[in-house]
């Protein structure tokens, strides 16, 4: 469940990224009202459902998405410039992603609920446990 949720925290922040490329070739990308992942990646849902969560597709569109978010986005939050994030880079990543995918649904940000978010999206994501994530690391975790 939780990768799923980065999942949609990395298609909403490739929507952002993408929004602000003029580029054709990276167009935006249109997120599902839960935000959840692109609308042409997610099967068709009855009407009648109530949405529920998806696993990551395969498109390759999608994992070149979460690549160029990854990215884009590394630099920024690898303070100290050392090609990893530390525990603490790595939250601070999850939690801004986390709280704009918040305010992008309408739903308020809980500090203590995007800090608890943020820890076990660190030990998802640090696979090897060495306390830090790499980009392939992040890359891996938000489905790239």
């Amino acid at each position: 469940m939780l990768k799923i949720a980065a999942f949609s925290i990395a298609a909403l922040a490739a929507s952002t990224a993408y929004a602000q490329t003029p580029d054709a070739a990276s167009a935006p990308v249109e997120s599902t009202a839960t935000g959840s992942a692109p609308a042409a990646a997610q099967p068709a849902q009855p009407t009648s459902a109530a949405p529920t969560a998806q696993a990551a597709p395969a498109a390759s569109a999608t994992n070149a998405q979460v690549a160029a978010v990854v990215e884009a986005g590394f630099p920024k939050y690898d303070a100290d410039k050392d090609g990893k994030l530390s525990e603490a880079e790595f939250k601070q990543w999850i939690s801004d992603l986390k709280t704009q995918e918040l305010a992008a649904t309408g739903k308020p940000a809980d500090p203590a609920a995007v800090a608890q978010y943020a820890s076990a999206a660190l030990a998802a994501a640090d696979r090897d446990k060495d306390g830090v994530v790499t980009k392939q690391d992040l890359t891996t975790f938000l489905g790239g």
